[in-house]
């Protein structure tokens, strides 16, 4: 009867942690994309309409990714600024996966553009954006090509010090799960001896 349970427990439990690996590989970028294309179609056809000023696009755009991830924070993890969010909808114009926003690429692309000028350094956190724009601010005429290296190798240490973040934190996570799921086998053949 032991022999038994164990073998139910561990099927269920190996069954679980299958269910979780799927979940972890399989949890990627499209519901997002698929969700918040909606409401940039809706504003695209609006501003079409109204033919205002690439900025004034560009205003609203941003706006609406505020909203959108306070409304579902976890975009953020995802998508953590609006210009990797917009590259991510532009390669998938490109690669047709989304058709509806195909006669709209071009306006995306310069909202894009305005954007990435207004955020130089978006491929880094918010603190370290701010950082850098500090640093940018020292540059003059005299010391440009100074402060400009400076603030890309700055930039490139910035991001490979993310990098490492992101691949030690999801190291700790399988540890932690190894552990977790040690513990429990451990647990369970000690209820198979009884």
């Amino acid at each position: 009867m032991a022999g038994e349970l164990f073998f139910i427990l561990y099927i269920g439990l190996l069954a679980l942690m299958v269910a979780f690996e799927m979940y972890v590989l399989f949890n990627n970028k499209r519901v997002y994309i698929r969700r918040s294309c909606r409401g940039l179609e809706a504003i695209l056809f609006d501003w079409s309409d109204k033919r205002e000023d690439i900025g004034e696009l560009a205003k609203e755009i941003e706006q609406f990714y505020s909203q959108y991830c306070q409304e579902r924070p976890e975009t953020i993890r995802v998508f953590p600024n609006i210009i990797a969010w917009i590259n991510a909808i532009i390669f998938r114009i490109n690669s047709g996966e989304i058709g509806n926003l195909k006669k709209y690429n071009d306006h995306i692309k310069s909202v894009r553009d305005v954007l990435e000028s207004k955020y130089p350094f978006s491929r880094c956190d918010k603190y370290q954006q701010n950082i850098l724009t500090d640093m940018e601010k020292l540059k003059n005429e005299e010391n440009e090509g100074a402060v400009g290296s400076i603030l890309k190798r700055t930039e490139e240490e910035f991001l490979r010090l993310s990098g490492e973040i992101r691949k030690n934190s999801a190291n700790n996570t399988i540890s932690l799960l190894v552990g977790i799921f040690g513990i429990l086998i451990s647990v369970l053949m000690a209820f198979a001896k009884l």
